[in-house]
């Protein structure tokens, strides 16, 4: 299966192939514990530090960011976002705080939000809130939603409309 890993502190990624799919199992494998762990990684070319709290894993065509609390699986526009804060030299040790609308069309239009950052200050709470919204029309609702983008206080926001994220 083929992976990739993103340092964060490095700004770098290494792609390669491995046996193990499970994130858990990810995480065991790109850290060094002992020697052992060191020639086995050197082998693979590998020459990132050990996988830490910040960096990205790439599997399946899903990007999962190494958390606090555990994995919290990315959007593409918070893993650029991510990437692009990394190369302009913001390396944080806090989860990123992210805030994701979700736009479904049916017979009514409905807004799906979730957030980390339930008070807006621009840091991960650690526990993800959601709400809902109900709007009359799509016009409604993405104006309510706006763009992806990343807010004042430096939260990461997502939108995305029928599946498909909604850029400028």
């Amino acid at each position: 299966m083929q992976v990739t890993i993103w340092s964060h502190f490095k700004n770098e990624s290494w792609t390669g192939e491995i046996e193990h799919s499970s994130k858990s199992e990810i995480f065991r494998l790109f850290n060094v514990v002992d020697d052992e762990d060191a020639l086995r990684l050197k082998s693979w070319n590998y020459n990132l530090p050990s996988l830490s709290m910040g960096d990205t894993v790439t599997v399946h065509g899903k990007t999962w960011l190494v958390a606090m609390g555990g994995w919290i699986e990315l959007t593409d526009f918070e893993n650029e976002i991510l990437h692009a804060q990394a190369a302009g030299g913001e390396i944080s040790v806090f989860d990123p705080a992210l805030h994701r609308i979700r736009i479904v069309t049916a017979s009514h239009t409905v807004v799906y939000e979730e957030t980390n950052d339930n008070n807006d200050d621009g840091y991960a709470d650690g526990a993800w809130v959601s709400w809902e919204n109900k709007f009359s029309t799509v016009e409604k609702a993405l104006k309510h939603a706006g763009r992806c983008r990343v807010g004042i206080s430096g939260v990461i926001v997502t939108v995305v409309h029928d599946g498909e994220e909604v850029r400028a």
